[in-house]
């Protein structure tokens, strides 16, 4: 919209008051996440993903004051744990992470055979770091929306803050259309070949205006939040059960379906910017309606 725009704009102008709060911005970092780091610098200058560039970034908001001038949270309260990883990366995954980890000695590290992405004895511990700070920023953003209603199919008493365990859910909302459907050529062509499916849903839409600003005393209305994430390691690489590209766990995808949990969003947009292409981001939702 032209206010977002108008807000992105005012942030970005080198010319503003330097006493100028923006209420609606939150910054999330943590030190932590500098401990996944080859203690030799001359090997861990030969990564591109040090700690050196998240180091530049927090150098950059103490010279430019935004730790002043927005909601900075410096440090991160809730750690997720292993459990709440898991499902989107898989509990084996998990748990022979953790336990290459933990058997590294302290000060030295470890990288498979063709593999890019160092571990090192802390590194399981500042994954998760990361993936919290991403999960934490995500939670703030919407927290201004409240739990979208139950489908009939769901049970009423059912928690909207908790997973649903029932893995049918997401078929009973869906019907497949006959393929009998008016459409042209080309989309009849694909329909054949990959059997598409036309996603409706039970939930009601929700309006802008059923929702219930929660003024949580970081922003003018309680309706305008956005946050920036300094964190590290990465994760748009990482995939189901494999790191890959300096990625241990996808910050991104975790942050996503815990927000979906919550029954705080439906769809979610990942605009992924970056010049490598984000695989495990794609891979992880590519099945998912």
């Amino acid at each position: 919209s032209n206010a977002t725009l108008s807000n992105f704009d005012s942030i970005i102008k080198s010319s503003m008051d330097e006493n100028t709060f923006f209420n609606y911005l939150s910054i999330y970092t943590d030190e932590r996440c500098q401990c996944h780091v080859i203690p030799d610098e001359t090997i861990v200058a030969e990564f591109n993903e040090r700690p050196a560039r998240l180091q530049a970034l927090l150098d950059m908001i103490e010279s430019e004051k935004w730790n002043k001038r927005c909601r900075f949270v410096s440090s991160l309260n809730n750690i997720p744990t292993s459990e709440q990883i898991e499902g989107l990366h898989s509990s084996q995954y998990l748990a022979d992470l953790k336990n290459s980890c933990s058997k590294i000695y302290q000060g030295n590290w470890n990288c498979a055979s063709g593999s890019d992405t160092y571990v090192v004895k802390q590194t399981f511990d500042a994954a998760l770091v990361s993936a919290g700070l991403v999960i934490e920023a995500t939670k703030h953003v919407y927290s201004h929306i409240p739990p979208l209603p139950f489908p009939a199919s769901q049970s009423q008493s059912a928690s909207p803050s908790k997973p649903s365990t029932d893995n049918n859910n997401d078929k009973e909302e869906m019907d497949i259309d006959d393929k009998t459907n008016e459409t042209d050529q080309n989309e009849q062509n694909d329909a054949d070949a990959h059997k598409n499916k036309d996603i409706k849903d039970d939930k009601p839409a929700l309006k802008t205006a059923e929702t219930v600003p929660i003024d949580d005393g970081n922003d003018n209305d309680g309706t305008k939040k956005f946050a920036v994430v300094l964190n590290r390691p990465p994760g748009h690489h990482c995939e189901h059960n494999k790191a890959m590209g300096f990625c241990l766990f996808n910050n991104a995808v975790v942050a996503v379906n815990c927000v979906r949990q919550m029954g705080l969003c439906k769809k979610v947009l990942i605009v992924d910017w970056d010049v490598h292409h984000g695989n495990g981001t794609q891979n992880m939702f590519y099945d998912d309606e």
